[in-house]
């Protein structure tokens, strides 16, 4: 794990600790990348394959890159092999934040164990660990999930919400996407602002991180939601907000694609 960085260590772990455990039946390690992106080539060993694609269909609210059904999700997730009984170790290789859409996705069906491989797949290519282009063959398993409510951010939770002191909006994009239009209230922080920048997704200390989230007004004491454009670059907030304590989260699924869409929603402008 990551012992003594964050108040929710095992929420993301390094690569020692993982190649230590390869094998480990009470794993399963979960590459997400983009379809055609080398996993077939080369993977962490007994890792499994899964595309955003096939679980962010929209099929469900018909927004773009939106979850979709609840029982088309639990297949995918029986198909290979994620349960909650395993320990589920998810990856990527751009920056961590597609891994950490899927983190945010696997705590709001109930998951309790999920982490994050920090570093993703550069930083262990980059170490020279152990890969390999075999598939793991994994027997399909039935899944069944709930969903946990305080995880999700609706549009219908948070419009009611906005003048709620509370209640903190976080807009994870760039400076110019949120100058040109935004959730009224919301401060901008981007999400990579979470990382270092030397390089393979390592995530800044945790007291640094968080004097600067105070000082933007977002605490432990507030409900926090957390949005971008589609939910994926908000997950990583998501993810680092747990990974510092702050009890009380949520993600935005449909973000900015949704709430700029409709025209009975406020919006602003601006820095």
């Amino acid at each position: 794990m990551n012992e003594g960085r964050f108040r929710n260590d095992a929420l993301l772990i390094g690569t020692e600790w993982l190649a230590d455990r390869l094998g480990d039946p009470d794993l399963r390690i979960v590459e997400v990348t983009p379809p055609g992106s080398g996993y077939i080539f080369a993977h962490i060993p007994g890792a499994v394959y899964m595309s955003l694609d096939d679980v962010f269909t929209a099929r469900l609210s018909g927004i773009r890159r939106t979850l979709g059904p609840l029982h088309e999700v639990l297949d995918t997730l029986g198909r290979l092999g994620i349960s909650p009984d395993k320990h589920v170790v998810v990856y990527d290789a751009n920056g961590g934040s597609e891994a950490a859409q899927v983190f945010w996705l696997l705590e709001y069906l109930g998951f309790e164990r999920v982490s994050v491989l920090e570093g993703g797949a550069e930083r262990w290519m980059a170490e020279e660990r152990a890969q390999t282009a075999q598939v793991p063959a994994i027997a399909p398993i039935a899944v069944k999930g709930g969903t946990r409510d305080d995880r999700l951010a609706t549009a219908e939770w948070i419009a009611p919400r906005l003048t709620d002191g509370n209640v903190c909006v976080v807009d994870c994009r760039t400076r110019q996407e949120f100058s040109e239009g935004h959730i009224p209230g919301a401060q901008n922080r981007s999400w990579d602002r979470t990382l270092r920048l030397d390089g393979y997704q390592r995530f800044r200390d945790a007291d640094d991180l968080r004097t600067e989230l105070r000082a933007l007004g977002i605490t432990e004491n507030r409900e926090i939601v957390t949005y971008c454009n589609t939910g994926q670059r908000s997950a990583h907030t998501y993810l680092t907000l747990r990974l510092l304590g702050y009890p009380n989260v949520r993600n935005y699924d449909g973000s900015w694609v949704e709430w700029g869409d409709r025209g009975d929603l406020p919006k602003a402008t601006g820095a």
